[in-house]
């Protein structure tokens, strides 16, 4: 029978030379199909499933698909060898001369290029072979029934039978179970229930088991106590159970930690990074004496001088408008003692004894000899907000700006220990509703 086979057709044909090489394609929404023949004889078959991205390609793509597949497959049998590729897909005869092309189909363009091959035109009734190979078989699957198999894990009949001495009188308290019998309902298979999800004992000895099932599966490398506790409740319960996988899990950890690390340890890959960490605390120590070179701590001793940064009167405020050059730092004011490793009790006068008096060092400056450096103390006005206060001393000029439909009188009002322009013009009705004593002379 084997020689019998052997000898006579259909059986796959080595090539003989390069003549009358044929190609059939197929594609449908399942798979693409193709034959490699040679004088009517079949040389190979390929067949495989869809991409997912192919599943969305239009029938012309999807035909020219299986046309790539055949080409790419059997290069080494077609390429510089003319051959035929026969398609049920009629568009296709004129692919090679088409002048608007997607990005898909140019792509494709130059493999198809690379052979000398010409695409005809081949029913699809008449497609048999390709046509069978790119499709799923849709005829019924007999089947018969031989024998009938009922499979029952022992962890159900041990948690029936904890269940069956739980409910006992006796043992009720024990179980702390009495508030909650009224909410087990038997199911199908005899086991007790709440909201479908079976009830273990505390007696059982299949919590231990769900316990090392649900942390050492196949499909999980030592889950969290979330991810535990979420798979475990979907089919169990019993009180406490979030408590217990939690402890579960952390009697686990130590271990997990202790044979990561050695593993980490005896790793054949280890000694790179060690060396990239030592060239890492190289450089830094490198920039860093670079650094170190502007830069020095800021330390005063106790009776120097010092300037403070005007951060407690941020918010210096006239007319709703911000001082352009307003003074950065006030005193000087001496140290009178040193309070920790960064911070400085000043002796400030009685005008500011509403601020506290220790500041940290990056609030102070060193106080130069140069008197213009610095605001004298003495003429500094604040308000009961600590704002710093501008008071006009005189009027030095009017004049009315004029505007298209009305006028406006301005005064040219000079400012005590106003900062830049030594004057500003201001409208004269606010000036006089603010400061009337300027205008009684």
């Amino acid at each position: 029978m084997l020689r019998r086979k052997l000898c006579k057709a259909p059986v796959l044909t080595l090539p003989e030379g390069v003549d009358d090489m044929t190609v059939y394609c197929d594609a449908s929404y399942h798979g693409l199909g193709c034959v490699l023949m040679q004088r009517r004889k079949v040389i190979a078959y390929a067949s495989r499933q869809l991409k997912t991205h192919e599943v969305n390609y239009p029938t012309h793509d999807l035909e020219l698909t299986a046309v790539v597949f055949a080409l790419k497959l059997w290069r080494h049998y077609l390429y510089g060898v003319k051959c035929t590729i026969y398609t049920d897909h009629k568009s296709l005869r004129y692919f090679l001369d088409q002048q608007n092309l997607n990005m898909r189909q140019h792509r494709w363009l130059d493999v198809v290029k690379d052979y000398d091959c010409e695409i005809l035109y081949h029913p699809g009734k008449a497609n048999v072979v390709a046509d069978a190979l790119s499709r799923k078989a849709h005829g019924d699957v007999l089947r018969v029934p031989l024998m009938r198999l009922t499979v029952t894990t022992s962890l159900i009949e041990l948690i029936r039978s904890s269940q069956v001495e739980a409910v006992k009188v006796e043992n009720q308290k024990k179980e702390r179970i009495k508030g909650q019998l009224a909410q087990l309902v038997t199911d199908s298979r005899g086991l007790l229930t709440r909201s479908g999800r079976v009830w273990v004992p505390v007696s059982c000895e299949a919590r231990q088991t769900l316990l090392d099932e649900a942390h050492k599966s196949k499909f999980s490398i030592h889950p969290g106590a979330t991810k535990m506790y979420r798979d475990l409740k979907t089919d169990y319960w019993w009180l406490g159970m979030k408590r217990d996988v939690a402890r579960y899990v952390e009697k686990c950890l130590p271990t997990v930690g202790r044979v990561f690390v050695q593993q980490q340890l005896s790793c054949q890959y280890w000694h790179a990074p060690v060396r990239v960490v030592v060239w890492q605390e190289t450089t830094q120590s490198r920039q860093k004496s670079y650094a170190d070179k502007r830069r020095s701590d800021l330390e005063f001793s106790v009776g120097d001088d010092v300037l403070l940064k005007v951060s407690p009167w941020k918010g210096v405020i006239r007319f709703r408008k911000r001082g352009k050059l307003g003074p950065r730092f006030i005193g000087p004011f001496k140290v009178i003692a040193r309070v920790g490793k960064v911070a400085y009790r000043l002796e400030l006068p009685p005008e500011l004894s509403q601020i506290h008096n220790t500041f940290h060092v990056s609030q102070l400056r060193k106080c130069l000899a140069d008197e213009a450096a610095h605001i004298p103390i003495d003429d500094i006005q604040v308000d009961e907000r600590l704002n710093y206060v501008e008071r006009p001393i005189a009027v030095l000029e009017r004049k009315t700006k004029t505007l298209r439909n009305k006028e406006i009188g301005l005064v040219k009002v000079q400012w005590e220990h106003r900062k830049g322009s030594e004057w500003t013009w201001e409208p004269e009705a606010e000036m006089r509703a603010s400061y009337p004593e300027l205008f009684q002379a």
